[in-house]
This record gives C-alpha cells, structure tokens and sequence, in this order.
C-alpha cells in the first residue's frame, strides 16, 4: 500500500487587483524520490482570498472541490483535506492493478507506472474570470493521457458563463467556426467535414463547449478522442471578437 505523506508547497500569493489574491498551493506524492519517472501524484490548485463567495464556490466546484455552502472562510487545511480525497482514489486505484499483478513477476510490478498530475491556471481581465485546468495521468497502456478543461465566470454578474450565455446567434457562429475550421485544417468545402480523418457525429460539425475567453477571442478545445484520434493531438480553433462581433451578447465586455 502506498502510505499517504503528501505535502504542500504554497507559492507566491500574488493579486489580480486590490481586492482578490490568489497563492499557489502544489500537493505531490513521489513513490520514489530516486526514480523521478516512477509513480507520483500531485495537484496544483489555486488558493482564492477575498473573492465573492458564490464565485468562489463555482470555481472549486469546477475543480472538482467540495466547498461546504456555508460562510466558513476557506484555509489551507480545507483545501489539503479535498485533495487528500483525490489522492485516496488515486491510491485505491494504484494498489487494484498492483492486486492484479501479484503473480506477475516481482520485475514486472517494479515496472509499474501509475501517475495523476494536475495544473491550472486562472486569469481575471475585463470583467472575466478564467480558470483552465490541465490533467495529465498514466494508468498503463500505449501512453498517457491529457485534457484540458476551461472555464468561464463574470465577475460582475457573479456567474459562470455558457457559450449560449455570450453568444447571441448559434446557428451563425456554427457557419463562421466550420468556416474557419476547414480553412485551417484543409478540408475542402464540397467534402465531409471528416474526410481528413476528423470523427464529427454522424459527420457534421458542431461547436465544442470547452472553451476559453481570451482578451482577444475565444479559443475552444476538442480534447484526445473527441474528434480525432489520439494522434492527432488536442484539436483548437480561435475565434477573434472582430470575427464574432455581430453575434455577441451586447451584455458582456469584450473589449
């Protein structure tokens, strides 16, 4: 069994503006400090102060955390016990495949490689506040993983928003991004849209809802095996607000 010695790292606090301020907090796991390689787990995770609390709740609950919904101000020790869950899981799961290999040779459990990495990033411009967070994990096989997920708030409306919250006409933005899509990716307009290899749903394009406001644009992401396969990477395509500007919701501060 892997015995749980996880420790926090808290790095710079730095602010977004006089009000909120965000620290750093990394939790890592090394199962041996002289094999770099061999199985870790570790999360990053941003350590919010003087933020509103119903953003505040909708972050963490994006990043998977259980913030209780009372006005109990959030610590250090709250957010290392909500980690601690995750690398509970991590380790229930490591020690299954190390059940499975007991009658394998000792060499082969040795090579065992199991792995859980989580980072983020968070940004606040314009009325906006984005969070990207990134999971890289190895659990056997051919190779690892990776996703990316993005999230999107107001800070002035204290929600978190939607691409239907920003954008005004679907059906228009659908035409401009497949537009945009195939000029990138050399898919002639008189053929499938998958005819170079991509996986649409029954061959038709269709917007990702993961999606990133930037202070130009919005980046969207298909992440490994939504609509490619593996090796094609994760597929991304931005869409500047000057390419948008009639369908976006007057309501919102683009610029």
């Amino acid at each position: 069994m892997i015995k749980i010695s996880l420790f926090f790292l808290i790095l710079g606090a730095f602010a977004f503006s006089n009000e909120i301020k965000i620290s750093k907090l990394t939790y890592k796991f090394v199962l041996d400090e002289s094999k770099p390689n061999s199985t870790f787990f570790s999360v990053s995770v941003p350590y919010v102060q003087n933020i509103d609390r119903d953003l505040l709740e909708l972050i963490y609950s994006d990043l998977e955390f259980d913030i209780d919904k009372t006005d109990k101000p959030l610590n250090t020790n709250y957010l290392f016990e909500q980690v601690e869950l995750k690398f509970n899981e991590f380790n229930v799961s490591y020690n299954q495949i190390l059940e499975e290999l007991k009658n394998e040779d000792e060499e082969i459990r040795n090579r065992l490689i199991y792995t859980y990495d989580e980072t983020y990033q968070l940004k606040m411009f314009n009325g906006f506040i984005t969070l990207t967070k990134n999971l890289t994990y190895y659990s056997g096989g051919a190779h690892s993983n990776y996703k990316t997920f993005h999230f999107n708030y107001s800070s002035n409306n204290k929600k978190k928003l939607l691409l239907n919250d920003i954008i005004k006409n679907r059906d228009s933005l659908l035409v401009i991004a497949e537009s945009k899509f195939r000029k990138i990716y050399k898919i002639p307009n008189n053929l499938s849209i998958n005819t170079t290899g991509f996986q649409f749903p029954e061959g038709k394009f269709e917007i990702s809802e993961n999606f990133l406001i930037e202070k130009d644009g919005f980046v969207f992401i298909w992440n490994t095996y939504e609509i490619a396969p593996y090796a094609y990477g994760q597929i991304t395509l931005k869409l500047t607000f000057s390419e948008l500007e009639n369908i976006l919701n007057e309501n919102y501060n683009f610029y």
